[in-house]
This record gives C-alpha cells, structure tokens and sequence, in this order.
C-alpha cells in the first residue's frame, strides 16, 4: 500500500486538511475502480453487457476451457470461514480437566485442611486464654490475612471505577489489531473492567495495606479515631508550618489517606500507559503522546507532592518544595494546551529531524528546566549561610530538629505529656547515696557469666533426647539471682520419626537447671523448692528452642536444614505412644483443640504418613496440642503493630508451686515525618503455662503513667481493650509483681534513641558532641545492686561518648524493677571525671597484673560489671581458663573506674581485700614521732622462702639521752600483720601467739607483741634495745603471697605512741 500524499503545508498526510484531502481523492477515484467491473454487477446486468459487445465492440478473445460461459467471481467468493482447529480444542479440553481437577482438590484437600487449620486455631485461644482468634485473624475483614476481605474490595472498586470514567478500551481495540475482532462496543469495556479487572484490581488492592491500614480501621470502628476529612489531609500543612501539624496528622496521612491516594494514582497511570501504548501502535498521534506524557511527568510530581510530608523538613525544603509545585502546574498545563490544542480543526505534526522544531522544543526544555529550579536557586543564599549559628538555628533547629526530637522522644516512650521517664542524674548520687555494706554487695557481685554457667550446666543434662534453651538472669526476692536455663528438646532425636515428632513419646521435658551466680555452684535437686518453689523435675509441655551454642556440629547444621525448632511439633493426644522411661508426668491438661471427618484426616496426614493408622480411624478421638513454642503460642494471637521481647524468662509461683514462661509485649507502630522512632510502649507480660498452656495477660505495672498525657494513646490504647485481650493487673498478684522484668529488647530500642535526642541544646546537636554509643561488646546487664534504698534488682547499660578517639565512660543507664518498675536513670559522669569505659578497665587489668595473667592458659576475661565498692565504682572482671568446652574460675580483677587503680586476687574476697587494705593504709595517718623515743626497721622488700628461710625485720628500740633528768619509760612493742594466709611470728627462736581482730570491714589483722620493757627492765635514757624478728607462712604456698605489716612503739603510761606505718613485704615461691 503507497503512503498518502500531502500538501505543501505538511510533510506527511494529515486527515484534518482539505488540500491534503483533495490530493488523495482523485487518486483514489482511479484506483477505486474495479479491475473487473462486470464482477459488480448481477447476472442479468452481466449478460447485457455481453451482448451489447458482440453487436458493436470487440473484445479480446478469450480461450475457452470448456463450454460452459464464463462469469466474473460471486461477491462471497473469497469470504471462507477458517474450520475448527483439532489442536485448540484439545487443549481447551485439558485446560478444562485441570481447573474440574484443581476445584475438587481445592473443596476436598485444601479447604478442609485451612479451615482445620483455622479450627484449632480458634479453639486453643478461646479456651485457653478467652481470645477470638477469628477476630484477631480478620480484624473484622479488614486484615489482607484473609483473603476475602474489605481492603482488596476498596482497591477493586477503585480501580475498575477509574478504568469505567470513561470507559478504557485501549486493551481490547489493541487485541482487535491482534485477533481481527470486529464490533467493538464500549458496553464491552465495562463489562471488562466489571468482570476480570474487578478480581485484578481486587488482587492489587491488598497493596492498600501497608503494616496498619487494617489497624487504623479497627481504631476507627471501635471509637478510639475520629477522622474527618480535614485530619486525613492536614498532614499537607507540614509544607507550609510544620509547628502546625499533629503526630496523629501523620498517623491518619500515612497509614489512611497516602495508601488509597497512591493506589488512585498508581491506576491512573496504567491507565495513561494503555492509552500510550495503544496511540503508539494504532494512531501514531504525537500531540496525544506528548500530552499523555506531560500527565504522566505531572503525575510524578504530585507522587513527590505526596511523600513531602512524611519527610522532616527544614526551612530549606520549605523553600524547595515550591520546584514541585512549578512542576505539577507547568506540566499538567502542558498537558491540557495539547489537549485543547488536538480538538482543533487543522491538525498539527512534528517532525522531529527539522531543525527549527528541534531549536523550539530545546529552547522550551531549557526553559522549563530553569523555571524549576528557581526555588533551588532561591534557596542558595539561605544554604550557604548555614555556618551562621543565628541562621542555623532558625533554619534547622527551629523548623526540624527540636520538632523532631520532641516527636521521636515522645514515640520511644522516653518523655511526653511533661513526664520525662528517663532521669539524669550524676554520677556521684549513684557512689554517695548507697546504704548497703561492701560485704553486702560483695555477696550479690554476680561473679559468674552466661557462656561459663551455659557451660557447667550443660554438663548436667543426663538424657539424649535433652538439651538447653537460653539461659536468663533470675531474681527470686530473698534468695538472689541465678543463672537458670530450661531444658527442651532435642530436635536431633524427634526428626528420627514422625511418631516420636507427633505423639506422646517426646512431648515434653522435666525441669530446668539453676545456678548460683555468686557460688558458681549448680543448684541441687533438694534446694528447688526453697528457692524457686517448684521441684526440680517440672515438666515442660510447652518451651522454647534449644540454645544451639552448646549443640554440637551435626545438631546445627540439622536445624540449619529444617529451619524447625524444638516445640515447633504439634502433637496428637491419646495414641498410646509415650515414654516409659526417664519421664515422671504425662499431659493431664485440656487438648488445644480437636477435629473430625476430612479436617481431621489431612491434618493428621500433614504431620506424615506414620500417623495415616490414626487418621483413618474413624473411631479414634482425634485431639492435638498446637504451638506449643511460647513464641509462636502468644506472637499468633497478636494485633498488628505487637512485638514480643526476644528474651523470655521463666517466672515461678511459690503459691500454687507453678511455673510460668514470661512472655513481654511492647507496640512497634513505626511512623514517618519528624519521627525518628516506631511507637514504643511497654504493654505487658502474658504468662504462658508451661504444664497446661494457658495464657494469662498481665497489663503493664505503670499502665497508669503510660496513658496520662500521652499524645499518641488513641493509637496505641485499642491494645489494652478488654474485649480483645483479658488483661489483669499485677499488684492482685505480689509473687508476680517482684519478677516482672522490663522487656530486654524494648529498653534497648529506647537507649539508642536516648543516645542522641537526649540533647535539647542546637550548639551541642550542630556539634554531635554529647552523642551516646555503646561500649564494645557491651550488653545489658542484670545485677543488684543499692541505688539509695537498698540492694535491687536493675538492668545496667554502659554507654560511651560516640566521640571515635575517646575512650571515656559517658555514665550508665539503670532500668529498675519492683516498686520503681520501669523507671530509668542515667548516672552521667561530669566533664572533669576521667571515667573510664569496661575495655580500658580490661586493658588495665592486663597491664597490672601482668605477671599473673601471663600463668592462665587460654585466657578469657568475662562479663565486665561495675558496681559500688568502698565509696567508689569498681569493675568487677572474671578470667577463665579454657580447655576446650571447659572452663575453670581462675582469677578476679577489681578496676577502679575513676583512678584506674587495679587489685588482682585468685578469689573475689581476695582482690577486695588488697583494694581494702590498700585503702585503709593510705587513709590511717602516721603520728609524729616522739622527741625522746627513735624506732627503726629494717628488712628487705621480698624474699624467696622455705621452711628454713624465714623472713627477718632488724628492729632498733632507742630512747633518746637528750637529758639525763627525764624518767624512765614504759613500752611496748607491737606488730600488727595483715594476710591472706596464716603467718608465724618468732623472736628469739620463740614463736609468738597472736590476737585477730577486725580494723576495717571484712579485713582481718593480727597483732603480735614483740617485746615489752617495763619496771626494773624499762628504758631509761640512752638506752636501747636492738632485735630480730622473724616472720614466715604456716603452710606452704602454691604462689606468691604479700604480706602488710607496721610496727608500733607504745607507751604504757601516757598512752602516747609512734609507728611506722603500714608497709608491704612480698614472700616469693621457691616453686614458682
């Protein structure tokens, strides 16, 4: 076919233009003329034509084939309808056979199977705890869990609504182009979009949710949001007076109004596309084109017009963002020039290789471009001003940062309503205010870290089919802390078999393994019920997953494979499978739920085939317990934006001689704009019945604070309803109220946002210099320790200046428990304190005690606590001795954290009375020296000894003869000895008995009287006495010991007395 010809005005045919037209008329007359005219006519009309040439005309002769007359071709001659192809109908039939095949697997396998699924689901919650679990699946069909829901309905509506206005039928002329359909009616568009684009669209639109658009509808339909159509807007103020814009503003426009509004957009611009596409290939129309794609250009900045508000602006983007506003209305104007421009009578083309029309569209691009970033060139001056600290805090602190530090506090949980739950304090509040003895705190010094408690109570599991889930710190009040670790199963040994994975044989384990962090010493059988008050043998039908750490290599890489834990297996009750051996108790409690017919018999076939005995026995009662992992048990019943801490604990009823796992629940709603923070609240602990299963719900002990002046409570609060969640209050409950603990994970979150938006000044923000890290390897610990009212159980996180080079102790964080639950301090070390962080104070430790460290094998330094000891801060630093998977308790290091000074002892009593000692000889003052009496030592500073080999000190006794007048004196010489081990002290070759007694707390001292000279043997003047005392230890040692000494010259009668004061002597081990 030959391209039409155009007019001299246009460089291809334009339909539009009458000379254009007109030139293709005529020559479409000529070629419109048949090549054989008589095949238009009818017989009769043929015929006279024949005729009429044989009487006059000649006409070409014609070889005849036979002698039948020739006439032209019937109109229908070439019309043949194509016979049905063999092959398409053979695969209609299969395609068909698939989907009846597909039907009757999904009404006779898959729906019973879910619905089973769903059924014991909704049974163990209802009965074992008073949850509608089908509520919490549903959240009234608003939840994209269930595909049937209220969301996917909003995106189908939505969608074929958009592609009905008016009707879009660029997919069905484009397949026209393709199939050669013909009658093509715009009802047909319609009943398109109606039909298969409503089930598209329906599929689509589950897109809506985005984590909590299902959640803010529930929060509407239950009373806690009212919204009207200027809060799902107004967050769009935030680009003009961010002061002016709520946190709940941001919660209605990014979980409510952005999704719907972006789902809107994103049809509006398949829809653009299709119409692209079909203007491509079957119109070639470039002023539709070019208009399309100035909307759709306009349409992506009304995207970026969108998403502005969910970001923290600054006074600069408010000033920038006026680019978008410029480029929203120049290209939706271009657009609607070309639109108006395309309905005129003479139409227009561009051709792209002229050069002028090349010149005009470059010259426009550039203009556009220009008038875009007007705003940016607007805001230079502003920018490069920023150094200016007036500047600055007028464009920075003042529109964003102290907006957004205020929010992201307020979302974290650390401060709002004018009640800041984090106080500061210094640090000397934390040494100066403690009411408890150093003996008192030396006994709570938790002496003994997870990885060597992990490793001495792994030792004591006895069974193959054990091993030990995470250990926890455990505060019983009135017995201490201890490392505890529940057994559980040994995943090993149940994926042997499906019976020994789904029945009774290894459905549970019996007790948990307890140490004393003080002692190191494993907690015996006979002493559970005194401190925990549960017996040692509590059977678990319900845990956790094995702490793989102390698994050995094949039981890894198995888990690794599987991605399956222990007390992921469901169990079915009542088979007559159980163990006989090593198991006292067996499941007594209610089933989680039960099933019958079809539901019955595939769930108990997904468990495997072993079972198939069971689920064909019709007779048989089929009852199951389910999520028997407390995780999964409490994380499936859980509303949208509900986190579970990842550190459950066991918590024990003295009472009822129960045992519970502690399961802690917190919000995460994480929100955008000036929030730097998910919504962080505390809600509560669910106490999950380790022998039943039942849940119990314990609100939040502070509940009350929480709720008070909460600016985002009608976000949150939905989560303490009653009618969802059947919530108690704690204090009802005193044994419980004293082992609550705050969530581990939680507090965690809350620090790290402390670490930087605790700063309220812009110099110090501008500055980064009063920014928090953690230490290396730093973690939280337990402990107990005296913050002013006594010793208490508290979590303690150390914190470090982010600073890079320095390596300074910023202070501590402390969450307390108890009557104080969830308040937290800050103990922050002053600027001039040179406090030093938990890696210097191991440094030191190495550095001090070189010598000793040197003689350990395969050290390794433990868990690095501080506390407070003899009116200071002492890390407390264990060293371990490894050998393979064993290690011993070799040494302790005690590290003053202000002065650096460090004591090392093979005990903790040890290294305490060096650092007590220490400080006692440096606070006793030496009296003056008497003007008539001299005494003097002399001794070396070390000796190697034996038994032979004892240590000697020269004493010289001398009253000064400064006159012959002055009376005779009185005296006594002592010497007291201060030592780790018995000494023996000989004058004369005669040994000497000593008295104990206490001169500082927890040291004891001997005192010793060497000799006294008194009536007829007193001193007269210028007289003296000269001796040799001896000193050596009882028993022999295994290493070298010093020993701290002073000699005291006493007067008998005046009382008066001078010394020596305390000096130190080293006895070195000839064997060492």
């Amino acid at each position: 076919m030959s391209p039409k010809k155009s007019c001299s005005r246009h460089y291809r045919y334009v339909a539009s233009c009458p000379d254009c037209r007109a030139l293709n008329e005529a020559d479409s007359e000529e070629k419109s003329k048949p090549l054989y005219p008589d095949a238009l006519k009818s017989e009769s009309e043929s015929d006279a034509s024949h005729e009429k040439e044989e009487k006059g005309h000649l006409r070409p002769e014609i070889p005849h084939i036979s002698d039948e007359p020739l006439h032209p071709p019937k109109r229908n001659r070439f019309k043949y309808h194509t016979p049905p192809n063999p092959e398409f109908k053979r695969r209609f039939a299969i395609i068909l056979i698939i989907v009846v095949i597909g039907i009757i697997v999904a009404l006779v396998y898959g729906y019973p199977l879910w619905h089973a699924k769903i059924s014991l689901q909704s049974q163990l919650y209802s009965q074992k705890s008073g949850i509608d679990f089908w509520h919490i699946y549903t959240l009234n069909y608003w939840s994209t869990s269930f595909f049937f829901n209220k969301i996917g309905l909003i995106g189908a509506f939505l969608g074929a609504l958009i592609m009905s206005i008016p009707p879009e039928d660029s997919i069905l002329k484009l397949l026209s182009l393709k199939f050669g359909w013909e009658n093509l009616k715009k009802w047909k568009s319609l009943v398109l979009w109606w039909t298969a684009g409503f089930v598209i669209f329906y599929i689509i639109g589950q897109s809506i949710e985005t984590g909590y658009f299902a959640l803010a509808m529930q929060l509407i339909q239950k009373g806690y949001l009212n919204i009207g159509s200027g809060e799902l807007f107004h967050a769009m103020t935030a680009l003009s007076d961010p002061s002016q814009v709520s946190e709940i503003d941001i919660f209605y426009y990014q979980i409510i109004t952005r999704p719907i509004l972006m789902y809107i957009i994103g049809i509006i611009i398949f829809r653009i596309i299709l119409r692209i596409i079909y203007y491509i290939v079957m119109d070639r129309n470039e002023i539709k084109i070019s208009m399309l794609v100035s909307y759709l250009i306009g349409i992506f900045f009304v995207i970026a017009l969108l998403n502005r508000p969910l970001k923290a602006q600054n006074g600069i983007n408010l000033i920038r963002v006026w680019s978008i506003y410029l480029g929203i209305a120049i290209f939706f104007g271009i657009g609607i020039a070309l639109f108006i421009y395309s309905k005129k009578a003479y139409g227009f083309a561009l051709n792209l290789r002229d050069i002028r029309v090349k010149r005009r569209l470059s010259i426009i691009s550039v203009s556009i471009l220009v008038i875009l970033l007007i705003p940016i060139f607007v805001s230079i001056p502003t920018s490069i001003s920023l150094g200016n600290p007036e500047v600055w805090d007028r464009i920075e602190w003042d529109v964003k940062y102290s907006q957004q530090i205020a929010w992201t506090r307020e979302a974290a949980g650390i401060s709002y309503g004018g009640t800041n739950f984090f106080q500061t304090k210094n640090i000397d509040d934390y040494t100066s205010k403690v009411t408890s003895s150093d003996s008192e705190i030396l006994n709570v010094i938790r002496q003994f870290d997870k990885e060597y408690s992990g490793k001495i109570m792994a030792r004591d599991i006895k069974n193959n089919y054990e091993t030990m889930a995470d250990s926890d710190i455990i505060f019983i009040p009135g017995k201490g802390e201890y490392w505890v670790a529940p057994k559980t199963l040994q995943m090993e040994i149940l994926l042997q078999d499906d019976k020994n994975e789904h029945t009774e044989i290894y459905d549970h384990v019996e007790g948990f393994l307890a140490l004393d962090t003080s002692t190191g010493h494993i907690v015996t059988s006979q002493d559970y019920m005194d401190i925990f008050g549960v017996a040692s043998n509590y059977p678990l039908f319900f845990g956790e997953k094995e702490d793989t750490s102390y698994s050995s290599s094949n039981q890894n890489n198995l888990l690794i494979l599987a991605d399956y834990y222990a007390y992921d297996n469901d169990i079915l009750l009542n088979t007559g499978w159980t163990r006989t051996t090593n198991s006292t108790s067996v499941y007594e409690g209610l089933p989680d739920g039960e099933l019958s017919g079809l539901e019955a018999f595939w769930y108990i076939m997904s468990m495997g085939t072993g079972l198939s005995t069971f689920a064909l026995n019709s007779s048989f009662e089929k009852e199951f317990l389910i999520n028997r992992n407390i995780m999964t048990r409490v994380g499936s019943i859980l509303l949208p934006g509900m986190e579970i801490d990842n550190d459950p604990y066991l918590i024990y009823n003295p009472v009822n001689h129960t045992l519970f796992y502690g399961v802690s629940l917190y919000t995460h709603i994480q929100l955008s704009s000036y929030f730097n923070s998910p919504i962080h609240r505390f809600l509560g602990t669910v106490l999950v019945d380790v022998k039943t299963g039942e849940l119990t719900w314990y609100k939040n002990p502070s509940a009350f604070d929480l709720v008070n002046n909460d600016p985002l409570q009608n976000i949150w609060k939905m989560y303490w309803d009653e009618d969802i969640y059947p919530w108690k209050n704690p204090a009802d409950d005193p044994w419980l109220l004293s082992q609550l603990r705050y969530p581990e994970t939680l507090w965690e979150k809350q620090l790290s946002v402390d670490y930087f938006y605790h700063v309220q000044d812009p110099r110090i923000w501008n500055s980064q210099s009063d920014f928090f890290k953690l230490p290396e390897g730093a973690d939280v610990f337990y402990i107990e320790t005296d913050l002013g009212e006594g010793l208490e159980f508290v979590g303690v996180q150390l914190v470090e200046y982010n600073r890079e080079e320095s390596l300074k102790l910023t202070g501590l964080y402390v969450i307390r428990h108890g009557e104080h639950f969830g308040e937290t301090l800050f103990f922050r070390a002053q600027d001039l304190d040179n406090l030093i962080g938990p890696n210097t104070a191991k440094d030191e430790l190495r550095t001090q005690a070189t010598q000793e460290i040197s003689l350990i094998a395969n050290e390794r330094f433990g868990n690095t606590l501080l506390y407070p000891l003899a009116g200071s801060l002492y890390y407390y630093i264990p060293i371990y001795s490894q050998t393979g998977d064993y290690e011993s308790f070799v040494g302790t290091g005690l590290v003053n954290a202000f002065s650096k000074q460090t004591y090392y002892g093979d005990t903790l009593t040890e290294a305490y009375n060096k650092l007590a000692l220490d400080l006692y000889l440096n606070d006793t003052e030496v009296p003056d020296t008497l003007e008539d009496l001299d005494l003097k030592v002399d001794a070396d500073s070390q000796i190697e000894y034996s038994t032979i080999n004892w240590a000697e000190f020269d004493v010289m006794v001398k009253y000064i003869n400064t006159n012959d007048s002055l009376p005779q004196r009185n005296v006594t010489l002592n010497l007291t000895l201060r030592s780790d081990v018995p000494m023996d002290v000989k004058v004369f070759n005669q040994n000497l008995s000593g008295v104990e007694y206490n001169f500082s707390e927890n040291l004891q001292a001997t005192n010793y009287t060497i000799a006294t000279w008194q009536g007829p043997d007193g001193l007269y003047p210028g007289q003296g006495h000269s001796l040799v005392v001896k000193v050596n230890p009882t028993n022999p040692l295994v290493s070298g010991i010093i020993i701290y000494y002073n000699f005291e010259l006493y007067d008998i009668d005046t009382g008066e007395r001078i010394t020596t004061g305390w000096n130190t002597f080293t006895f070195i081990n000839s064997n060492t």
